[in-house]
């Protein structure tokens, strides 16, 4: 039976795919080519819609997508034509030309708004030389404005900009958007509803002829500034990294003959070069041992005026452009890596020996993911009792990574995370939310949770979470939390069994040059070691132990295998209210705010005979008196989903007072004395048996911890 698609429905599929504008984004575009599969479409199809595209890379990157798209992959053809028809397409039951050959005019789209960037411009007052960032930067206010505090009310992401650096960018003469900088630093803000398209800023102006010597091309103003005050060159303003590309080849278009050089932040260098390679410019590298994002302008602060342009004449030429044949994304030769295959083996090196004094003549530099805490292609675990908070830890480090930004003042090094989520991912929704509100950075693409845990003890499933990773690009740290959620089957406390996850890892996501950090839990009886086999903790190349004593959390290092150990971290648990749910209920959420080094724990002994009493009867207190948690407690602490079928409810510290008093003895004749004694011992029982991380008190209730 032929089961081949209708030939009328393939046109009708084609001719909604040529009327979709491909210059989206790359996630659009996947979904879009995922509809166009469905719907029978070829990928001859997919890729000639796509080459019309802005952001078209290659023949092979699109082969290399369009073999991803799986024939079950929950997208259907309504996508495509949904996405046609919001676009102004007619099914009208005949084909349209290919998109090269039919206008926006011809398609007759719905008709966009208009841009609001230059009437805010319009509104904005020049910019003072006074402002403190332009001091800060050392720049100048020349083209610049200043959003006035007596214009409307201009709110963008919950801040009203009055009084921000306004920096426009420009094309044809017209202002695009706008880039709103705060006096004191902070998050920049783009103008809502509006885009950069072709726009840049120019500091330092550019012939009005076709002739220009030299051009410099910057992520930042910051960065252009210091450029254009050292060569006296024009230096532009793309607005990001992710700009330089689209920004350069304007530029290569308009000024054939000039001398294109790209100014990259530091660990940027790579893309640099491919962007010069991409325009026939050159560009620059910043010295190796600056820390991550160190820019230009940190430079000229740095070293002055003259360092500065010693360094900007050092341009360098890119490498020739690589044989298309070879699949390249985001750094990662897929066609170098291995083939997992169905076996998942592969051939064995041959066995070699290297003398020992080249080696130790070899360079090494520690090549952080964290500064000071841990390293890139290493082995770890963040390891404490449930409910300490230890998946706020590393959901913190997980977004300054993917962000770029410092970690409570320590540099990172930005690249994409892949976090395998085993347990709690509502929990988990409402945490990112926190951490967006607390930083304010855009991590669109840079942050990856998995749909499902893993089962890393099985070779076959951690050879799919390796290709997954691959496929997000430029992945440098994987979490898998909780190691046991994720573990697939196995003991953690056999030795082989751990011994299979290890060999596991090492073979499928070792080879990626990734951080591998795992969340796991402490010892049922002694919370100051990982759970399970003693191999695991001998395997790590680092380790930090989670814990939790009312509000406050510490962050400890138990292993750094080389290299010095860092001073213990205290934060503190801060809450955030994240609005209000449909049915009315409030949502919240929770993230860390660090506090400084911790202070040196002091040593507590085991539970005496009267706390272990007065621990029973916390448990009496909340069988007859316990409340199921509330959701802020839920979200806050965690540990309750995991813990069915023991005390999961809480209970108010005043019913577990009266059943404590009775099972405390004191020796005093004195009334009054007795009562107040009652009170010390409870007291003391209760600060010894949190610091035991055997209950929690959280305002004005108390319950207890269990391990899994």
């Amino acid at each position: 039976m032929d089961t081949s698609p209708n030939t009328n429905d393939t046109e009708r599929a084609r001719d909604a795919l040529f009327y979709i504008e491909p210059s989206c984004s790359r996630d659009e575009w996947v979904t879009i080519g995922m509809a166009a599969k469905s719907a029978g479409l070829s990928f001859d199809d997919f890729h000639d819609w796509s080459a019309k595209g802005e952001n078209y890379k290659n023949q092979q990157d699109c082969r290399t997508v369009w073999r991803s798209f799986k024939e079950s992959g929950g997208i259907t053809p309504a996508t495509l034509y949904d996405e046609a028809f919001r676009q102004g397409w007619k099914a009208n039951g005949t084909a349209r030309p290919k998109i090269a050959n039919v206008s926006h005019a011809q398609r007759d789209p719905v008709k966009k708004p208009d841009n609001p960037a230059p009437k805010t411009w319009e509104m904005c007052i020049p910019a003072p030389p006074d402002n403190p960032y332009i001091i800060r930067k050392h720049g100048q206010p020349d083209g610049l404005r200043i959003y006035p505090d007596n214009a409307p009310p201009l709110i963008i992401k919950k801040q009203n900009v009055a009084g921000w650096l306004a920096v426009p960018a420009w094309s044809n003469g017209e202002v695009q958007t706008i880039q709103f900088i705060p006096p004191n630093g902070g998050e920049k803000l783009n103008h809502p509803g509006a885009s950069f398209n072709d726009g840049f800023f120019s500091v330092g102006a550019i012939p009005n002829n076709d002739y220009a010597d030299e051009i410099h091309i910057n992520e930042g103003i910051g960065q252009a500034w210091a450029a254009n005050q050292t060569t006296k060159a024009p230096a532009i303003v793309c607005f990001g990294e992710g700009r330089m590309q689209r920004v350069a080849k304007v530029l290569r278009a308009k000024y054939p003959n000039a001398k294109l050089v790209i100014v990259p932040d530091r660990g940027k260098e790579a893309a640099a070069a491919k962007i010069a390679a991409a325009v026939s410019g050159c560009y620059i590298e910043m010295p190796s041992d600056k820390p991550s994002n160190y820019d230009v302008n940190d430079y000229l602060l740095e070293f002055g005026d003259d360092a500065l342009a010693g360094l900007l004449s050092k341009t360098k030429s890119p490498p020739p452009p690589h044989d298309e044949t070879a699949f390249v994304n985001d750094g990662i030769n897929y066609e170098e890596m291995p083939d997992y295959g169905e076996s998942a083996t592969q051939e064995p090196k041959a066995f070699k020996f290297i003398d020992a004094v080249e080696l130790m003549n070899q360079t090494y530099e520690p090549d952080y993911l964290i500064e000071g805490l841990f390293e890139r292609n290493t082995l770890g675990q963040f390891f404490g009792p449930t409910g300490h908070c230890k998946s706020f830890v590393v959901q913190d480090m997980c977004y300054c990574i993917a962000a770029g930004i410092d970690y409570h003042g320590l540099v990172t090094q930005q690249g994409n995370v892949a976090y395998v989520c085993g347990e709690g991912k509502e929990g988990l929704k409402r945490r990112l939310r926190a951490l967006q509100i607390k930083y304010g950075e855009d991590i669109k693409g840079k942050l990856a949770i998995s749909e499902q845990p893993g089962a890393f003890i099985d070779i076959g499933v951690t050879a799919e979470v390796a290709e997954a990773i691959k496929a997000i690009g430029n992945v440098i740290l994987v979490v898998v939390d909780t190691y046991h959620r994720n573990m697939g089957g196995g003991n953690e406390n056999s030795a082989d069994d751990f011994a299979q996850v290890l060999r596991n890892i090492d073979t499928f996501l070792k080879p990626l040059g990734v951080t591998v950090a795992t969340v796991h839990h402490s010892g049922h009886y002694d919370t100051d070691r990982s759970r399970g086999s003693s191999a695991i903790r001998a395997a790590m190349d680092f380790e930090y132990m989670i814990s939790k004593n009312g509000e406050h959390v510490t962050m400890k290092a138990t292993k750094i295998k080389d290299g010095p150990i860092p001073e213990p971290m205290l934060f503190k648990l801060v809450d955030v209210d994240l609005g209000i749910s449909s049915k009315g209920y409030p949502i919240t959420s929770a993230y860390l705010d660090y506090q400084g080094i911790a202070k040196k724990e002091t040593s507590v002994s085991k539970p005496s005979r009267q706390d272990d009493a007065i621990l029973t009867c916390l448990n009496e207190a909340i069988a007859e008196h316990g409340v199921t948690p509330t959701d802020e407690i839920r979200i806050k602490f965690g540990g309750f989903d995991s813990l069915e079928g023991k005390l999961q409810k809480i209970v108010h510290i005043d019913d577990w007072r009266r059943l404590a008093y009775r099972a405390i003895t004191v020796d005093s004749d004195n009334p009054k004395g007795e009562q107040e004694a009652r009170r010390q011992a409870f007291k003391r029982s209760r600060e010894k048996l949190q610091k035991l991380n055997l209950v929690v008190i959280h305002g004005n209730y108390a319950w207890r911890i269990f391990s899994e």
